[in-house]
């Protein structure tokens, strides 16, 4: 095994808004105190001010990695230029983590978790891990994020809470995702064999909410392997998005 076993990204975009500071140092601590060895972090950002950044740079100094970009790109984008850049300043690693901004890894295993996960299963060339609101999902689902929202249940698609209690598939294993099934992109692993089969892109450029995330398993069949929701009894619970943006 390499070195470089994963390098997570926390992913955040302040174009037109105040940047959440404050969160964010609280989402990137519990990653920067992982127990698995060979984990790199970089904060990736699009268009925050300067001031912002630094006060986040004065809290984890050399802990962490930075990136940012000030023109207003989409966060797929800002993401595949992220990672192309570390990969730059480190080499390559085994394995790349997306963090959309208020996710995090609240267990300080969790990435061992996954990494041992992933590596015990070479089919896989990328991994789901479902946060505990995900407005999208497969239909194994009890009930779907867009189906709960129509009735009345909730009128904010990001707080819908679909919790691993509602899945009809069996916890302890994978789920795999077939061409045209999706779920968030809140937080995926994705491998170095495909960061490599398409020319240094985890995601597509192009950013459409639950509209795109239908592609990865496509890509994930082109390259002859899988997309698929980590067994949530491995990690379940793990990655709250709380809205903090």
């Amino acid at each position: 095994m390499s070195k470089n076993k994963i390098l997570v990204v926390y992913n955040t975009c302040t174009h037109g808004g105040v940047p959440n500071v404050a969160g964010w140092i609280e989402k990137i601590k519990p990653l920067v105190s992982q127990t698995l060895d060979g984990v790199t972090i970089c904060h990736s950002d699009n268009g925050s001010d300067d001031e912002s950044l630094n006060i986040l740079k004065e809290e984890f100094g050399k802990d962490i990695s930075y990136f940012n970009i000030k023109t207003p790109l989409p966060v797929h984008i800002t993401f595949n230029a992220c990672v192309r850049e570390c990969v730059s300043r480190f080499g390559e690693f085994e394995w790349y983590i997306h963090l959309s901004s208020g996710t995090t890894f609240e267990d300080k295993s969790d990435l061992e978790k996954i990494y041992n996960y992933v590596n015990s299963d070479s089919d896989i060339a990328r991994v789901v891990v479902p946060a505990q609101n995900d407005n999208s999902a497969p239909i194994d689902f009890i009930m779907h994020g867009l189906e709960i929202k129509a009735k009345g249940g909730n009128k904010k698609g990001h707080q819908l809470e679909q919790t691993p209690e509602m899945q009809r598939w069996d916890k302890s294993k994978k789920y795999v995702l077939r061409p045209g099934q999706r779920t968030n992109n809140h937080a995926s692993v994705i491998s170095n064999e495909w960061y490599k089969k398409y020319g240094g892109k985890l995601h597509p450029d192009i950013y459409n909410g639950m509209g795109v995330e239908g592609n990865y398993s496509y890509l994930a069949t082109v390259i002859g392997k899988q997309n698929v929701i980590i067994p949530t009894d491995i990690i379940g619970r793990f990655v709250p998005n709380d809205e903090t943006e």
